[in-house]
């Protein structure tokens, strides 16, 4: 016996109407572009925090081991502010229409907490650089979370939502790459990342952020309007939270999910982490850390829409296990990287192979959770 008989009529309709809904929702190139300004200085600002351990452990005197602390409380401080911001975003959303003011307010916050942690005094201690990592985080998951939900609201196709995530992918490798440009600018005596060149990126990346921020907010639509009348949003209780636990635990594409992207989360964070200590401290390299990353950064702007391609054509999923099996590759290789021996083309091409695999999982991952979220939706209403 079908679960739901009342309401499969509803939803057949929704679908049926669906065609003569697209045109007024549709998307263009150029409001893609729009959406994803926001992204450029944020990503230009979320590029140092993965290497912030090491400069605050060379300049600053801190130890790495208490860095290693702050940064494993700042993670799980952070996995618990997502669903909470993730929460407050929807209900807002479904009583106003709109998520921007979380994306404006984020965008902000990120914008004053660079400030204190890659501006900060001459004198830098544990709890100063705990207190604003942990900070930056919380503002990044702010700006973060409605961000890569927008495309939910705004396209209703799957491949739709493929390209504005593709978009966004494309600007976050500009933030990144302009990031590593810093370095290698004539102002500064060496090549390194220092805490002049930290200094150097907020400004630029502060005085991009408004004006971008502001063209998405007045270019981008908000998306579908929610009922007149919006049913209201359930109190979070002990009911909701093991009744949304049921629904996800018998969803069986969302575990699948979850099992694969926790499983590159614990890679990647880890490779991540120590990848500027191991190419500074290890190797002796640091000087080339910066050109490294740019020249990496810049290719996978380049094979970004390739990605889309290819997405299009095989579908998300064997794209994402293509994209996977580069990462694996870029792992094994850079445990048999040797001081004194290892070259610049060799650390490029590790480097390459790990950008282009990261491009296409920020591109298609989204992409394949709106699809599984779509599908419980159609399944359980």
């Amino acid at each position: 016996m079908d679960r739901f008989p009342v309401k499969q009529t509803p939803i057949v309709q929704t679908y049926q109407e669906r065609p003569l809904l697209k045109p007024q929702n549709s998307i263009s190139a150029l409001q893609s572009v729009f959406y994803m300004l926001p992204c450029i200085p944020a990503y230009m600002l979320m590029a140092p925090i993965h290497i912030i351990q090491g400069v605050y452990a060379k300049h600053y005197g801190i130890a790495l081991t208490t860095l290693a602390s702050i940064l494993l409380l700042s993670r799980l401080l952070d996995a618990l502010s997502d669903p909470i911001i993730g929460y407050y975003s929807d209900r807002y959303r479904s009583k106003h229409g709109t998520r921007k003011p979380f994306i404006t307010a984020g965008s902000l916050m990120i914008v004053l907490c660079g400030y204190f942690l890659y501006v900060p005094p001459e004198t830098v201690t544990p709890f100063y650089a705990g207190l604003w990592i942990i900070a930056f985080y919380t503002a990044y998951t702010l700006f973060e979370i409605p961000h890569i939900t927008w495309p939910a609201d705004i396209a209703h196709e799957s491949d739709d939502k493929t390209r504005l995530y593709s978009y966004r992918v494309f600007a976050s490798y500009c933030g990144l790459a302009l990031f590593y440009c810093i370095p290698l600018l004539p102002l500064f005596e060496s090549r390194a990342i220092t805490p002049e060149t930290l200094k150097v990126t907020f400004i630029v990346a502060a005085v991009m952020t408004v004006p971008f921020l502001i063209q998405a907010m007045r270019s981008v639509p908000s998306g579908r309007r929610p009922l007149a009348e919006p049913l209201a949003a359930p109190a979070v209780t002990w009911s909701t939270l093991t009744t949304a636990l049921k629904v996800m635990a018998t969803n069986t594409p969302f575990r699948l999910f979850l099992a694969a992207f926790v499983s590159g989360g614990f890679a990647t964070g880890m490779w991540y982490g120590l990848i500027y200590i191991y190419v500074d401290a290890y190797l002796g390299m640091g000087e080339q850390f910066a050109q490294l990353f740019l020249i990496a950064f810049i290719i996978g702007l380049l094979v970004t829409p390739l990605w889309y391609q290819l997405a299009l054509k095989i579908g998300k999923k064997n794209t994402w296990m293509c994209a996977i099996t580069l990462l694996i590759i870029s792992f094994i290789l850079t445990s048999v990287l040797e001081p004194g021996t290892t070259t610049f083309t060799q650390l490029l091409a590790l480097k390459t192979l790990q950008t282009s695999g990261f491009v296409c999982l920020y591109a298609v991952t989204p992409a394949m959770l709106s699809d599984i979220n779509d599908y419980s939706h159609w399944k359980t209403h």
